[in-house]
């Protein structure tokens, strides 16, 4: 991806919703834990839980392009200080940001719809009518 130059106020939205996207997935890993088992086989038998999980956004990017959590924790750290790169991770958060902002989007940490920016809408689709 080359470097992509956006007016300020939607360049502005695009920091703002990857340093959200950041902070949720730096304060939210899969943590899986040993509780006992709800039918005994032995003695101390356990099995495992998850105890809390990576945010439903990163589970659906990894499932869908394998982008591991390194890669999406350094592509947003690049993406929230506007250091855009050819790497297709980056493309994929820089893209997946784009759409969560024009179409709006389901938190499920807080369990809420978060309607889409108007500005970025309004920004992309001046951006299509002067393609045609």
């Amino acid at each position: 991806m080359k470097n992509i130059d956006l007016p300020s106020r939607i360049k502005k939205a695009f920091i703002s919703q990857a340093l959200e996207l950041l902070s949720d997935l730096q304060s939210r890993s899969l943590r899986v834990v040993l509780i006992p088992a709800p039918i005994k086989m032995h003695s101390g038998h356990m099995i495992r839980s998850v105890d809390n999980r990576n945010p439903k956004w990163h589970r659906d990017l990894y499932a869908n392009f394998c982008v591991s959590r390194r890669c999406t924790l350094q592509s947003l750290k690049r993406l929230s200080v506007w250091k855009i790169s050819p790497r297709s991770y980056y493309d994929e958060m820089y893209f997946g940001i784009k759409k969560r902002l024009i179409e709006g989007y389901d938190d499920d940490c807080y369990q809420c719809y978060f309607e889409p920016n108007k500005e970025v809408v309004e920004y992309f689709e001046k951006i299509k009518e002067n393609e045609y």
